[in-house]
This record gives C-alpha cells, sequence and structure tokens, in this order.
C-alpha cells in the first residue's frame, strides 16, 4: 500500500505540474512566466558552459539531455540538475551521459521518485571522488536506495578470481578499503544498466503520471523556444538609447 500511495502522490504532482506549465503559456501571466523559464535555460546553459568547458560542449550537452528526457519518467529540470551535480562530482564527456541514463533509469525502477534519484545520483557521485568504494555508498546509500551494488560487485570479482564471492565478502574488503573505486563504479554502472537498462523508457511509455511529466516538459520547452526567439529584441531594448527618450537628458 505504501508503495501505491508514492505512485499516486507523485502522479498528482506530476499532474499539477503540467497544469501549471500549461496555464502559464495561455493565461494573462504567460509573460514574466516565458522570461523566468527562458532565463532559468540561459542559466543552465551558462553552469554547463563552465562545467563543460565550452559553449559547444554544453549546448551539446543540454540537447543530449533533452532528448534523453523524453525518453525519462523525470522532468528535464530533475534531469538537468543530476547532470550538473554529477559533472561537479568528475564525470565528463559520454560518461556523464551515460551515468545520467543509468541512473534514471535504476531510480525509475525502484520507485520512481526525484528523491530516488537524487540519493543514488549522489552515492554515484562521493564513490567518484573518493577514489575508495566504503561500505557507506555501498550498503547504505545505494542499497538502501534498492540498487544491488554488493551483488554486481561480488558477481564480478566472483568471475575474476574463479572463486565464490559473496556480498559480505564485498563489505568487509570495502571495510578495508581494498576495492578501487574506478573500477568498481564501472562494475556497479554495468550492474544497473542490466538490471534496470530500459526502464526509464518503459515507465514513460506506460504510466499516466509520467506522461504528463513530458507534457509539462513540451510546454516549458515551447516557452523556452519563443523566449530565445524574443532575447535579441529584448537586449535590444535593455542596451538602446533609452536615455533619449527622457527630455533634457544628455549622455554623458
Amino acid at each position: 500500500l505504501r508503495g501505491v500511495s508514492v505512485q499516486v502522490e507523485q502522479m498528482s504532482r506530476q499532474f499539477e505540474r503540467a497544469k501549471a506549465a500549461l496555464l502559464g503559456l495561455v493565461t494573462g501571466g504567460a509573460g514574466a512566466g516565458l522570461l523566468q523559464l527562458t532565463s532559468d535555460f540561459q542559466r543552465a546553459q551558462i553552469t554547463m558552459t563552465q562545467m563543460t568547458g565550452s559553449a559547444e560542449a554544453a549546448r551539446k550537452t543540454l540537447a543530449d539531455l533533452r532528448a534523453l528526457s523524453q525518453q525519462q519518467p523525470f522532468e528535464f529540470q530533475d534531469l538537468q540538475n543530476l547532470t550538473t551535480s554529477l559533472s561537479a562530482f568528475g564525470f565528463k564527456g559520454e560518461e556523464l551521459l551515460r551515468t545520467v541514463k543509468a541512473v534514471a533509469d535504476s531510480a525509475a525502477g525502484v520507485g520512481g521518485t526525484v528523491e530516488k534519484l537524487n540519493q543514488i545520483g549522489l552515492a554515484i557521485g562521493q564513490i567518484k571522488v573518493k577514489g575508495r568504494l566504503n561500505a557507506e555508498e555501498i550498503n547504505k546509500q545505494l542499497g538502501e536506495a534498492g540498487i544491488a551494488a554488493s551483488r554486481y560487485l561480488a558477481e564480478e570479482l566472483s568471475r575474476q578470481t574463479k572463486k565464490p564471492v559473496t556480498a559480505g565478502d564485498v563489505m568487509k574488503l570495502a571495510e578495508q578499503q581494498r576495492l578501487d573505486a574506478n573500477v568498481g563504479l564501472q562494475v556497479i554502472l554495468r550492474g544497473m544498466e542490466k538490471q534496470f537498462g530500459g526502464l526509464g523508457a518503459s515507465t514513460t511509455s506506460n504510466v499516466i503520471g509520467s506522461q504528463f511529466s513530458k507534457l509539462a516538459d513540451a510546454a516549458k520547452f515551447a516557452a523556452v523556444e519563443l523566449g530565445e526567439a524574443f532575447t535579441p529584441a529584448a537586449r535590444k531594448a535593455v542596451d538602446g538609447p533609452s536615455l533619449e527618450l527622457l527630455p533634457g537628458v544628455r549622455r554623458c
């Protein structure tokens, strides 16, 4: 019952977001909403440019993220926040988008909430920066989120050593800080992809709440495109000879 309650609550939240986004385009306050959405997207471009090192890379990342968001039950803004966070942890280029997709697919498979998305993303990011696999990330953060990281690692170690390795053995190695983070992280991501790969797209196609989320995104993207079209004129108006409109005032 708790799982059903969470799904109903999430669907209601997504419906309200979609309704608000659509109303923002047709009501008298559309101008302010348009400005806000466009400004938010432009700020995202600036942030991503700083993260990736170039405007071109930022545009590509955001375009790839927009395409990915159409196959996930989460809103573009949620995935954008996840991408920014993972980028700050050191994920770059194709590895960044792959990780975002793996985290989103996994979150879709273990509850589909934004909280799960952020919890899994945080744990993956912390593994990346610490350089060692700790029991806390494996068991507490990922395990409690529904990600069987210890099982993924145990299966890989069993394959490599040709000997049975249990999840308990993995936890002991983690406590002794004997697990390399870079290698272990790749094992965990592969395990997530194997177990949850494609669940984001499946959820988006078959769950009505996710379709409301995509409707909200579509409305926001339409608003941003309209706002971008007006941006040059707005800049010209702001930068133009406004002082000439005031009688008796001369330019310095």
